[in-house]
């Protein structure tokens, strides 16, 4: 009798041996609780040993629910408190609940801390595996300022609302929140009064157009600026010369005829307009500088440096390497100005 209480047989089935006299080849074992079948890891004539599991069976009148709270909510969850379920197939019906233990580790990947809650299932609703959406009560705070979530503006380094200040203009006021609480309210710890009416819908519309009266005020202002500045100096024009021959100035976008860069541009005022290149430009009157500065150029043409027996009149390429021709300036001789 007493190798047999220690095989685990049934006391019942022990009693019945002693009764009868007669041994069973089939010896039934029974589980030490009831419930129902969650896992079953035997076949009918399947060799079993020492310690393996037959079967995983559970009672499912109370269910414990594993919720996730993410890590700035962790402080505030205890044991004991009351919780409520909203099941993802049965949307408005809540189950109440409570929780029955906080995990002491964080989960690193989502950065969530596991919270276990204890739910009654008396009618079988609750079936594991299954999601569910969960609300964790804790200490209520009744006198404090909160506004809609969904009229703050978060831009990741602050917060900011819109609040009206009368004939249709607004202000945006930089807030510092606190709590998330549930109807989707977050709690202002500062930077509004009660009373203050903030926008809740459309005011991405607003900051977008405040951002667009910004700029234009902004443009305005150093156009202003600028306009000012042109009254107290002398006119500016812009002003297009060669960065390696400086030299080379025009009026007009284009190329240098020394070595074919393109021409950038600069502003000059009135007083370096005598800088431009009256070889490209000339005179109101189409008079070259050589006859007014009372110099006569006998001529200038243009040689290409690779290849001296290249002569060209005019500004261009060797027809051989394609390089640029350089210009190649004559001697100058006085001449007598008439006037």
């Amino acid at each position: 009798r007493r190798k047999l209480d220690l095989f685990d047989l049934d006391p019942r089935d022990i009693k019945a041996l002693a009764r009868t006299g007669q041994v069973r080849r089939a010896v039934p074992i029974r589980a030490p609780r009831s419930g129902y079948v969650l896992h079953k890891k035997i076949l009918e004539g399947a060799h079993v040993s020492s310690g393996q599991d037959l079967y995983t069976i559970g009672d499912l009148s109370k269910v414990w629910v594993q919720a996730e709270v993410y890590e700035h909510d962790a402080p505030w969850v205890e044991v004991g408190q009351p919780a409520q379920m909203e099941l993802a197939y049965q949307k408005g019906e809540v189950i109440e609940g409570s929780v029955a233990y906080v995990y002491p580790t964080l989960n690193e990947v989502a950065r969530t801390l596991t919270v276990r809650l204890e739910f009654p299932n008396p009618d079988l609703r609750l079936k594991p595996g299954m999601f569910a959406t969960v609300y964790i009560q804790f200490r209520r705070e009744d006198d404090t300022l909160v506004v809609p979530t969904e009229a703050i503006l978060n831009s990741g380094t602050r917060q900011i609302v819109f609040v009206a200040v009368g004939e249709g203009r607004f202000e945006a006021r930089e807030i510092t929140t606190g709590l998330v609480g549930d109807r989707h309210l977050t709690q202002v710890v500062s930077g509004l009064d009660a009373g203050d009416e903030v926008v809740v819908s459309g005011q991405f519309l607003i900051d977008s157009e405040s951002q667009l009266q910004e700029a234009i005020a902004k443009m305005l202002a150093r156009r202003s600026d600028a306009t000012s500045g042109h009254a107290d100096t002398e006119h500016e024009e812009t002003l297009y010369a060669c960065p390696m021959h400086p030299e080379q100035v025009s009026h007009e976008p284009g190329r240098c005829p020394i070595c074919g860069m393109d021409l950038e541009e600069r502003a000059s005022g009135a007083g370096e307009r005598g800088g431009v290149s009256r070889e490209a430009s000339g005179d109101d009157h189409g008079e070259p500088d050589s006859e007014r500065s009372g110099t006569k150029k006998e001529g200038h043409h243009y040689v290409c440096p690779e290849h001296p027996n290249i002569h060209s009149d005019k500004p261009g390429r060797c027809p051989i390497d394609g390089t640029f021709l350089e210009r190649q300036e004559a001697e100058t001789t006085p001449t007598e100005t008439t006037q």
